[in-house]
């Protein structure tokens, strides 16, 4: 496998094996070609396997109680949630907070074994318990683990969609729990350093239509929220016009129209989008919904070539809602739930 490294950004490149579950995708493809491919991103807050590393999170220990039967009560639940009660079916999933591919080999192979998701990869971050994984329908042809200095790792896949090439990264950027001016530098580092990638590989004339997918642990509403006074990770493209030395110096510039070259597409900012759902959020947290969870889209997926963008949204199905509207967040010690984030999605069309 070729590597690859931003040699001023990324400090280190850990070598993994794309996985083989051995499904096949009789249930996927109608008469050999699919009619359209659906991208589901989806923090499960914190999915450990019933096996103690010594690195996992209160309560999720065996000395605290957690067993090999709630384990697989959790894989069983998010089958659920990913397929909405067997509604639907993601083409490709990227997960945030599973602790490592044992988790996602189980979930394949006892609850999802039907469902034709023939590879999957899974960072590996030796500095964190929980990880981000990618899992897919298609072949995932190629991937690469970023590392960013003392932030979670980025991971690359690349994957043929039915002959065409598209190039996803999956991340789960640094929390807000300490603050936001506090934490944002660290958000942005990830984001610097995957443009970086990004850049890269366009000047060495190899770009592919790009996704980025995720828990951000931010806000598109973020920088106007702190009224312009620091840089964020994430800036509409109204106020990027305005504030070129935050486009130059390393932010996504986001948009829910036009997209052109140095803007990403987000159905949070697309009004038609987002009059259709339930919830304005995908994270509710001290009475304020959260547009974290993101899937951003490049410019060729609305050229009409290919791969094309057709709706995307936040899946608010009622099994994964309380009484009161808001995401029935797994609850440890009561052992119900599914998780604190609602899986975010877009739908493509193949041309």
């Amino acid at each position: 496998m070729t590597l690859f490294c931003t040699r001023s950004v990324l400090i280190s490149i850990i070598v993994f094996t794309v996985m083989f579950t051995g499904c096949s995708c009789d249930l996927f493809y109608d008469g050999g070609r699919a009619s359209g491919v659906c991208i589901m991103s989806y923090n499960v807050q914190l999915l450990f396997d019933s096996v103690d590393h010594g690195d996992e999170y209160s309560p999720f220990t065996l000395e605290e109680g957690y067993s090999h039967s709630l384990y697989h009560r959790r894989l069983e639940s998010l089958a659920r949630a990913l397929t909405q009660n067997h509604h639907t079916d993601p083409d490709i999933i990227v997960l945030q907070e599973v602790e490592n591919d044992t988790v996602v080999r189980d979930l394949l192979s006892s609850y999802l074994q039907k469902r034709g998701y023939s590879y999957y990869v899974v960072s590996d971050d030796p500095l964190s318990p929980i990880e981000v994984a990618v899992i897919s329908r298609f072949e995932i042809v190629d991937a690469h683990i970023h590392g960013v200095h003392q932030q979670r790792p980025i991971l690359e896949t690349v994957i043929n969609v039915e002959g065409e090439t598209i190039r996803l990264f999956a991340l789960h950027l640094r929390s807000q729990r300490d603050g936001f001016e506090e934490s944002e530098p660290e958000r942005l580092q990830s984001i610097r350093a995957l443009r970086a990638i990004i850049e890269r590989y366009d000047s060495a004339g190899i770009p592919l239509p790009c996704i980025i997918a995720g828990d951000f642990n931010e806000s598109v509403t973020d920088y106007e929220k702190h009224g312009g006074s620091i840089q964020t990770a994430l800036i509409p493209h109204a106020a990027a016009i305005s504030e070129s030395d935050e486009l130059s110096s390393g932010s996504l510039v986001i948009t829910g129209g036009i997209v052109n070259d140095g803007t990403w597409y987000t159905f949070y900012l697309d009004s038609d989008q987002m009059n259709t759902l339930s919830v304005p959020g995908s994270y509710y947290y001290q009475g304020v919904w959260e547009s974290f969870d993101h899937i951003l889209l490049s410019k060729e997926f609305f050229d009409g070539i290919g791969l094309q963008f057709e709706k995307g949204g936040i899946k608010d199905a009622p099994l994964l809602l309380d009484e009161k509207g808001l995401p029935l967040r797994y609850d440890p010690y009561g052992h119900e739930g599914f998780s604190d984030h609602l899986p975010v999605y877009v739908q493509l069309s193949i041309n």
